[in-house]
């Protein structure tokens, strides 16, 4: 009876996105042909649909795709929650009421790529992406005209070269925690059990080019984030924003000469007074590339705490736990790449996923600081080893220039087994990145050893009776209802501890 109950349910919430080229989601209105894209379908979305689903408690559902052979597909698609966000404006006031999108990822009935379905969808706005094997079906708002959508297929589209050069020199001085030749391990929690929150800073000009809307600007954000969070969720990592700021009037940045001007401007502009391990300045100019402030940077969550802000470096480009991104595709030229998003999103999820990759430390994968030398050749080595002119054939993985060539960036390859150990082990030994906080209803905090930033959460009620044991430790206790300090309860002198009644659900 049971599994009859839940049939029906499943039934009640399928929801049919294509067939038939109808669906309740939204309808197709015309096939056009366009320049450097190919044939694309334009369709008018169903807004009072969209804010439905939005608004519903629905936790999975399933949904009906039509791939270019008319074959129908079924998908179980579920939700991916995310941390609580704080959004802001001009780096001062914070919108409690601003609407963050919701994230879904799923699986296609019979196929065993990862995650081959991406949802996000928002008040008045939807992004979608189906990854099979011979094509990807996307559906995106359309960059001619605000408020307009297409849906493309990826067995429509010409396949393009991206020359992208993200900017960092393969040079790693004082620096060495990224060795994979001997894995280190000081962490007694596996990668899985760490959650790296990363700051997100919106450019005026990135505001303006969606429409100069905060919500266009934050769904925009989240449609890019969802398959960055993707991709280092398959490496075993949980990566979250931690707060958006965006810029409605004139920001503070020189992105008009070079990415890594932009990059430094960014840098001394928050130094290391942001919420998150790690910072991302979004822009849309006219900059050819994106560039990470060195390699292996993450501060902790905590303004100020755990920083790595470097006034002076050496290298010049070796600064600290910052990105700057352009994600303009003029100056790039059109992109696809294989099972990425088409269109307009493949660069970007690809850039940022890059970029945040050398935060976590891994060098590109033509450098010649891997065990062995460079692990593909899809352009010319970096550093005195020598080429073998390996190119990948089933496509380069997020540290390559493999775009660059015929085999292309194949999002399923991910990180690849190198730069993958990198980053887990990265995030494994980094001592300013703290456990993800499981949430319970009620906790007692024993004596406690914090390096860095540490933060314990309960929804009602937290004891602490221990001892803060690490000297320049920071601890936040935070309960929903109730934090009690009972006798012997000490700290030691320069440690910092923080009671908060704010409860479950972010890192404030």
């Amino acid at each position: 009876m049971n599994k009859i109950m839940l049939c029906l349910c499943m039934l009640f919430f399928a929801v049919s996105l294509y067939a038939q080229k109808t669906s309740l989601l939204w309808s197709v209105q015309r096939t056009a042909a366009l320049k450097g894209y190919g044939k694309v379908e334009e369709i008018i979305i169903d807004s009072n649909a969209v804010n439905a689903l939005y608004n519903e408690n629905t936790t999975f559902f399933e949904i009906a795709i039509t791939d270019k052979n008319n074959n129908n597909q079924t998908v179980l698609l579920a939700e991916d929650a995310i941390k609580e966000v704080k959004i802001k404006i001009n780096n001062k006031e914070y919108l409690p009421d601003a609407k963050l999108p919701k994230l879904y990822r799923g699986t296609i009935r019979g196929m065993t790529a990862k995650h081959e379905v991406l949802l996000t969808i928002a008040p008045n706005y939807v992004s979608f992406v189906a990854y099979l094997p011979s094509e990807t079906i996307t559906i995106e708002p359309d960059s001619r005209k605000n408020g307009a959508y297409v849906m493309l297929n990826s067995a429509d589209r010409p396949y393009k070269k991206l020359p992208f050069d993200c900017g960092l020199p393969d040079v790693v001085t004082g620096k060495k925690d990224t060795q994979v030749s001997s894995v280190n391990i000081n962490n007694n929690r596996a990668p899985e059990d760490k959650c790296t929150f990363v700051f997100v800073d919106c450019t005026n000009s990135l505001f303006k080019s969606k429409g100069g809307t905060v919500q266009n600007t934050l769904n925009y954000v989240y449609s890019i984030w969802n398959g960055v969070r993707t991709a280092f969720s398959n490496e075993q990592l949980n990566v979250f924003i931690s707060e958006i700021n965006v810029w409605t009037v004139a920001d503070p940045f020189d992105t008009t000469s070079t990415t890594m001007v932009a990059n430094r401007s960014f840098a001394d502009f928050y130094q290391n007074n942001y919420w998150g391990n790690m910072a991302m300045l979004l822009d849309w100019s006219d900059l050819n590339g994106a560039i990470a402030g060195g390699y292996g940077w993450a501060k902790s969550v905590e303004p100020n705490t755990c920083g790595n802000y470097n006034a002076t470096p050496d290298p010049v480009w070796n600064f600290g736990s910052f990105i700057y991104n352009n994600l303009n595709p003029s100056p790039f030229g059109t992109v696809v790449y294989s099972n990425f998003p088409v269109a307009a999103l493949a660069q970007q999820v690809y850039i940022t996923t890059h970029e945040l990759g050398h935060l976590f430390g891994s060098w590109h994968t033509h450098s010649c600081n891997w065990p062995g030398g460079a692990i593909d050749n899809c352009v010319a080595v970096e550093g005195p080893c020598a080429s073998t002119g390996f190119i990948p054939p089933s496509g380069g993985t997020f540290m390559s220039y493999c775009s660059q060539v015929s085999a292309g960036i194949n999002f399923n390859n991910g990180f690849g087994l190198l730069p993958g150990a990198v980053i887990r082990q990265f995030t494994e030994n980094n001592t300013c990145i703290s456990n993800c906080s499981p949430c319970t209803l009620n906790d007692v905090v024993g004596s406690l050893t914090a390096f860095g930033f540490l933060q314990k959460e309960v929804t009602n009620q937290l004891i602490a009776n221990g001892t803060l044991t690490t000297q320049n430790g920071f601890i936040k206790l935070d309960a929903g209802t109730k934090v009690i300090l009972q006798n012997g309860f000490k700290v030691l002198q320069g440690s910092k501890v923080q009671v908060i009644i704010d409860g479950c659900g972010g890192i404030r």
